[in-house]
């Protein structure tokens, strides 16, 4: 079931990229967890990003739900990003 999700977030990041890039951290049979960053309007439907991957997610088989979204400020030469570590649970 990994590489399926591997491939789900690599067709994800294919529609997706340079507004928003995903990464898989973490996954297990209780959770799946992912990193979400890019260019990034935080107010302008931003958990629709990633209630996408939750579709793309539902449309192979695997269903979820986000459990929590944690959003994490790095600073990098000057410039400010913010990195969006979202659980999903795995029903």
């Amino acid at each position: 079931m990994k590489e399926l999700v591997k491939n789900i977030i690599e067709k994800y990041n294919r529609y997706r990229y340079p507004e928003i890039e995903a990464n898989l951290l973490k996954m297990n049979e209780k959770e799946i967890v992912v990193e979400f960053f890019g260019y990034l309007c935080k107010s302008c439907g931003l958990y629709d990003h990633f209630e996408d991957l939750k579709y793309m997610l539902e449309e192979e088989g695997i269903k979820s739900e986000i459990n929590e979204i944690k959003d994490i400020v790095v600073e990098e030469n000057g410039k400010i990003n913010i990195i969006y570590i979202v659980k999903y649970k795995i029903l």
